[in-house]
């Protein structure tokens, strides 16, 4: 504080020299610059002893002043003004005694503090600064401006500040107000504010401060929203600051708060979801400190303690932990460190890191000097997993070192690691051996394997050499092999490092070579080569082995010159996969031979004089691609400001190939023309973009929908620096699509505005569904946010369930696949979109589903809603209309009353309340007094787990309804009991709606003595059912069996959805030969069967 009133002083003592030139030029009312002159003479022979001299040209009038240099200079302060511009208000400093700056403006402000002074010289100091401060005038400064300011101490730089401006600053007595003072500090990429505050000059230094501060140092982006400076600077004061730190894009708020009270300094830093740490520093004849970290991240329940004592001086530095102690949850670690560093000598005395509960440790010695290096260390780690870093594995490492500059001493080490496995990063196994003749390194992982050998010749600290004789890469994921054809030499020194030919070579002949050179004359690279794309990214619509790339590059950098490099690509072959319709059509023009080296590209880059030129050529039949970009002002140290111009211009017209890039999509494309040409400017951080890309005549089947898109126009206009207005129309069978909008590219995140629009689109047409849809969509990004809303009517829909269920069911490892939670239960899986949805569905008049036994129009609205990668909710009301339900040869009506409800649920499991119902014939009531008047099924609760329920009017038992249903009559069997009835009634619904069943089955076959209770098919027949309908209907059945003897068995069956029956009896004449009868609703028949093995 004491270095701050002496500099805040001298710079008082500045503004009264100025105002002592005011005054002499006054006094001889000199109001032009060589009165000025003559000012200045006079001055400077009266302030010269003080330490205060003006140097170099005077100019300007009295009230408007200029002066090249002002110098401020004695045993404490050493301080330097250049290019002073001052203007104040003469009739303040005459009428009111106050110094009323209207605008200070300086070029550059060196001010350096000197703390060496003699003893004698700072006992003389603080008794003259013991004295109280008060300004004898009253200062009101405005305008301030300083372009660079340099604050040093012992000419050791402290602070290099530029950009230094203030709104006002104003010193009355002792009191120091700052109104928006600004500066920024580059080293730091940091810049400050000071809001409002005042500071008091005298004892003990009252301080209130309001400061904004922001700061990008390590890829880490500060910003504090406040900080707060309050106390007395003498005794105890407070730093308070909350903010945000960006740290790779991700935000995390923090808080501090650190507190001075004379010898001590406490410190509390909050970052939110991370951590929290707690710093104390205590001042004696030595530093005491300690560090508490609590980490507030779930996924890492961490505690870490440690505290010790730091003794320096000028030339040594000694620091030695007391405690330190890492704790989580079952694990716990303790270390020990002791370091020292004297005289350019630093020795790391002690480090452990240990595990109490087991052996786990690592222990490391190490002492450098610039002409040697010693290390021992030993790390033993059985199992990573016990730890809260989400690794696992085991680590296994010991070793010795002593190098110094001219040779090796000892170099022996080891390392195993087994079973290593961080994130996406996996080791089932690395060995490393090195010893002073020879380095081995075998590693394998689940995607590569690596096997290094090298001799090493010679090791120092000057200059290491070794001979690369093994260098085996193998890629699990891409079946490629690597191997080093020769050996190559390798040296690294401060004066020189190279590298001889190293070639590797695949075995399938693709290869890859580089040599380089790097020494203070020159750094020289070249690199050749050639390699098959389709062998590394199988998965795309490469020609196999038929198209490859080959390739070759140099690089110079010479002293005092720009570096030149040359590169080239060439690529030969037939690029896209041959099982595509174009490959196949093109073989009925050209002859296969010839089409083996359709595809071309060449692509030549160049670098010299900073000047990088790109020329690019692609072209296959019907369609070509041509790139030509020049950059100046191209320093590979500072590419920001790389000026760009280019242009590229693309012609095709044949457009198959671009199907080749959507497998997952099938799509055919048969015509179409695409033509663009664009221009490109700007710089490379920030490229514009100006042209034209247009689509022609294009038309598109898209085979899964089994639907086309005709008279595909489109025009996408962009413009500088990098927007795109799109539009285009096409046709579905004649029903008009429009697509238009914008799309800003220029940005860190693309904004898009895009309107989708049709009428009466045909946009699925399968056997098993037929969906015509109005749409009027919208899809916009904003921010990183994507969203797409609006409306969808549907003209039509046809379902046929029976079609695609069985469509479904060809995907058998979907279907057997079930997802389960903690509890054991099967959980349904959600297609999630990337991006925001509010869709309003209007399900419109023409919405009709049949099969499966049910045949119903489906009307309503539903609201689709979502939030990114969350499951699709869904809010609204479905209704059933004019719908029936077919089974056991029976018609059920579904009342309209019924609903499929959304009430803000996942649009996969929406509430049932759906209800069916039978009006018994009149024939039946009249052959049968108990008969009711209607029978029917209730379907309630959630889709995923329904509740099913019969009925009857009047009400009957569960097992008679179902009786009535099945056989049309009810079921009296004395030897089955009610609760067994009311069982099989649940059950057999289960098999006849669900297709499945319950636990019970086993149980009610036991209790009802039936030896089959199941669910299978009728045999087909080619004749009308009694629903007349046909064979190709759904033919499931609901089949009950008994063991009525020993030899003869009893089937009966009954279709679900046809009503057709049919019983089957079997005779067994020996363990042999059985006799087989047949009886359904339309036929008869019998076989004799011979069974030749046993049935176990």
């Amino acid at each position: 504080m004491r270095s701050l009133r002496k500099t805040v002083k001298w710079c008082l003592i500045t503004l009264v020299s100025l105002i002592l030139i005011i005054a002499l030029a006054l006094g001889f009312l000199l109001f032009t610059t060589p009165g000025l002159k003559i000012t200045q003479k006079i001055t400077n022979h009266f302030l010269q002893p003080l330490g205060i001299s003006l140097k170099g040209n005077i100019s300007g009038q009295i009230n408007q002043l200029k002066l090249d240099e002002l110098d401020i200079k004695n045993d404490t302060v050493d301080i330097r003004l250049s290019q002073v511009e001052l203007s104040l208000s003469l009739w303040s400093l005459i009428s009111h005694q106050t110094l009323d700056v209207k605008h200070l403006s300086v070029d550059k402000v060196y001010v350096d503090i000197n703390t060496h002074t003699t003893n004698n010289a700072s006992d003389s100091q603080a008794h003259e600064d013991s004295s109280p401060f008060s300004m004898p005038l009253d200062l009101y400064a405005k305008n301030i401006n300083v372009s660079d300011v340099k604050y040093l101490m012992n000419k050791q730089l402290i602070t290099h500040a530029t950009n230094v401006s203030a709104n006002g600053i104003n010193l009355v007595d002792d009191k120091l107000e700052l109104n928006k003072v600004s500066a920024k500090v580059p080293a730091y990429s940091a810049s400050a504010t000071v809001n409002s505050g005042y500071i008091i000059l005298n004892a003990p230094f009252k301080t209130y401060l309001k400061v904004n501060l922001s700061a990008a140092q390590s890829g880490a982006d500060i910003r504090s929203t406040q900080t707060q400076i309050i106390g007395n600077f003498a005794d105890k004061f407070s730093i308070m600051s909350d903010g945000i730190i960006h740290y790779k894009t991700r935000p995390y708020p923090y808080s501090l708060i650190s507190s001075f009270d004379q010898g001590e300094i406490v410190n509390q830093l909050k970052l939110d979801h991370l951590a929290m740490i707690n710093n104390t520093l205590l001042f004696n004849d030595q530093l005491d400190w300690s560090v508490n970290l609590t980490s507030l991240n779930p996924a890492v329940p961490l505690k870490f303690n440690i505290g010790g004592k730091l003794n320096t001086t000028d030339h040594d530095l000694r620091l030695k932990t007391s405690f330190c102690d890492i704790f989580s949850h079952d694990s716990e670690l303790r270390c020990h460190i002791n370091l020292s560093s004297s005289d350019g000598t630093f020795h790391l005395n002690q480090f452990k890191l240990f595990n109490p509960r087991n052996d786990d440790r690592v222990q490391v010695k190490l002492a450098q000097s610039k002409q040697n290096i010693q290390a021992q260390w030993e790390v033993f780690v059985n199992d990573l997993n016990a730890y809260p870093f989400n690794v696992s594995g085991n680590i296994y490492s010991q070793g010795k070192v002593d190098i110094n500059d001219k040779t090796t001493k000892a170099l022996k080490m080891t390392l195993d690691v087994d079973d290593f496995l961080y994130k996406q990063f996996d080791l089932s196994k690395l060995v490393l051996a090195v010893d002073n003749h020879s380095l081995t390194l075998n590693a394998d992982s689940h995607k590569i394997s690596t096997l290094i050998k090298m001799q090493l010749q010679s090791l120092s600290l000057s200059q290491i050499t070794a001979k690369l004789n093994t260098l085996n890469f193998t890629s699990k994921t891409f079946k490629q092999d690597w191997h080093l054809t020769k050996a190559v030499d390798l040296a690294l020194s401060p004066d020189k490092s190279s590298m001889s030919d190293l070639c590797l070579l695949a075995s399938n002949d693709n290869h890859f070579c580089i040599s380089a050179s790097l020494a203070p004359n020159a750094i020289t690279v070249q690199t050749a080569g050639e390699i098959t794309p389709a062998q590394f990214i199988p998965n795309l619509p490469y020609g196999g082995d038929s198209f490859a790339l080959s390739f070759k590059g140099n690089y110079l950098q010479e002293p005092n010159s720009h570096p030149k490099a040359n590169f080239s690509i060439s690529g030969h072959g037939f690029f896209f996969a041959n099982n595509t319709s174009w490959f196949k059509q093109l073989q009925q023009i050209v002859p296969i031979h010839q089409l083996s080296y359709t595809t071309n590209i060449n692509t030549d880059l160049s670098l010299q004089d900073q000047k990088l030129a790109l020329s690019s050529n692609v072209s296959f039949p019907q369609n070509s691609l041509v790139l030509k970009l020049n950059s100046d002002n191209f320093d590979l140290y500072n590419l920001s400001k790389a000026k760009l111009t280019g242009a590229l211009e693309l012609s095709s017209t044949r457009l198959d190939w671009i199907s080749n890039f959507i497998p997952q999509f099938p799509t055919l494309i048969n015509k179409g023309d695409l033509h663009s040409s664009l221009q490109v400017t700007g710089t490379l951080f920030d490229p514009r973009v100006d042209g034209d890309i247009a689509l022609k005549n294009a038309q598109i089947e898209l085979l899964p929908l089994n639907t086309t898109l005709d008279d595909i126009n489109a025009n996408i206009l962009i413009r500088n620096p990098l927007n795109a207005k799109i539009n285009l129309t096409a046709n579905i069978q004649k029903s008009p699509l429009t697509v238009s909008g914008l799309v800003d590219l220029h940005g860190a995140t693309p904004n898009t505005n895009i309107n989708i629009n049709g009428k009466k689109l045909l946009v699925l047409n399968t056997p098993d569904m037929e969906v015509t849809v109005s749409p009027t969509l919208n899809f916009n990004q904003s921010n990183g946010s994507s969203n797409l809303s609006g409306n969808i009517f549907i003209d039509k829909l046809i379902v046929n369930l029976a079609d695609m269920k069985s469509s479904s069911l060809q995907n058998t490892i979907q279907n057997d696949v079930v997802y389960v939670n903690n509890s054991n239960q099967a959980i349904q899986t959600q297609k999630n979109t990337p991006f925001s949805m509010n869709l309003n569905i209007d399900m419109g008049k023409n919405a009709h589903i049949s099969g499966l036994g049910i045949d119903t129009n489906i009307q309503g609205k539903l609201n689709i809603i979502s939030q990114p990668n969350q499951p699709m909710l869904g809010i609204g009301t479905l209704q059933p209309v004019n719908g029936v339900f077919s089974a056991y040869g029976k018609t059920f009506s579904v009342d309209p009353k019924s609903t499929i409800q959304f009430n803000n649920s996942p649009v996969g499991n929406p509430m049932l309340a759906i209800t069916t119902f039978y009006n018994i014939p009149t024939s039946v009531k009249l052959t049968q007094s108990n008969a009711p008047d209607t029978i029917g099924i209730e379907i309630t609760g959630m889709a995923n787990n329904p509740k099913i329920q019969l009925f009857s009017d009047p009400s009957m038992s569960q097992t008679d309804i179902l009786s009535y249903i099945l056989f049309g009559q009810t079921l009296n069997d004395a030897n089955s009991s009610q609760a067994s009835s009311d069982a099989l009634s649940q059950a057999a619904l289960l098999i006849a709606i669900n297709e499945g069943g319950s636990g019970v089955i086993d149980e009610l076959k036991d209790k009802l003595s039936l030896a089959e209770f199941s669910l299978g098919n009728l045999n087909n027949n080619p004749t009308n059912t009694t629903n007349n309908t046909t064979a190709e209907q759904n033919n499931t059945a609901v089949f009950i069996g008994k063991q009525v003897t020993s030899r003869l068995y009893l089937s009966y069956g009954v279709g679900v959805f046809t009503g057709e029956q049919q019983g089957i009896a079997t005779f067994s004449l020996s363990p042999n030969w059985k006799l087989k009868g047949e009886v359904t609703s339309f036929d008869r028949g019998g076989d004799i069967l011979y069974q030749t093995h046993s049935e176990n």
